[in-house]
């Protein structure tokens, strides 16, 4: 596979903020750096970009999904894409979840090896007669082969985690099966991790145990070609907007944002 501008964030267990960060990524990429942009909401269990950009039911319930794409229901992504109030940034939803858990539960491996081409396909078109320039995949949590096919399709990858055992342990067979596999199939291959919701430490003794625990799985990750970005800490005010269900786009939390441009301009800076 030819390298191509697309990203796909990750994670190993709900609740680590990988969607969160995927759309304020994506918001970055199109209206800070001005590039045309399209958001794939590929988590078909718990799809939730819609509700970030309040479409509305009726885009939920209309049979134009990245889901129904991938199981021929229409022939060209192009009848996917929706506009955001975002300059330069545009969504491909999928259905409610309850859709999207029965469509994994029925589909053989001969499916996914169909849908892995159709996906191709739309990524070529998105790229080449579309005119995008990025596309960012929010990924399915855990092991799949919805997730193995949308990591494929990506020259980047972001693994978002939060600093806690149980989410920790389980990239451990997440990277071994699937990371150190795609990247010796591909050699431009560039893969991240970034923590999120790091607790602040309050004294010498937890900032040196922090740094402790925190340092030995950066080095766990390094040792597998998994590069680090940012440690994004855990944000007061973000938390308090999140009870909101209109939040979704922080620009306008620096000590978050922050961290968003910072993600963005190391992927940026990986191009060759």
């Amino acid at each position: 596979m030819r390298r191509t501008p697309t990203i796909t964030t990750y994670s190993t267990r709900g609740g680590s903020g990988k969607t969160l960060i995927s759309v304020n990524l994506a918001q970055w990429f199109a209206e800070v750096m001005g590039k045309k942009t399209v958001i794939i909401d590929a988590d078909i269990e718990a799809p939730s970009i819609d509700k970030i950009f309040k479409t509305g039911k009726e885009s939920r319930s209309s049979n134009k999904t990245w889901v129904h794409y991938l199981d021929n229901y229409f022939e060209k992504i192009d009848e996917a894409i929706l506009p955001t109030s975002h300059d330069n940034l545009f969504m491909i939803i999928s259905p409610p979840p309850e859709i999207g858990k029965r469509f994994l539960a029925t589909k053989r491996s001969e499916w996914w090896s169909m849908a892995l081409k159709r996906s191709i396909v739309a990524q070529k078109r998105l790229l080449g007669e579309l005119g995008f320039d990025w596309i960012i995949f929010d990924n399915q949590s855990g092991l799949s082969m919805n997730s193995v096919n949308h990591m494929a399709l990506a020259d980047k990858s972001l693994l978002v985690l939060r600093p806690a055992n149980y989410g920790v342990d389980a990239t451990l067979e997440f990277l071994h099966e699937m990371v150190s596999i795609l990247q010796t199939k591909i050699q431009s291959r560039r893969d991240y991790f970034a923590w999120n919701q790091v607790p602040k430490p309050q004294n010498e003794k937890e900032e040196e145990l922090l740094e402790m625990f925190l340092g030995k799985w950066e080095q766990f990750f390094v040792d597998r070609g998994v590069r680090p970005t940012v440690r994004i800490p855990y944000v007061h005010s973000l938390a308090i907007e999140l009870l909101n269900k209109e939040a979704g786009i922080f620009a306008h939390i620096l000590e978050f944002y922050e961290h968003i441009d910072r993600i963005g301009k190391i992927l940026l800076s990986s191009e060759d």
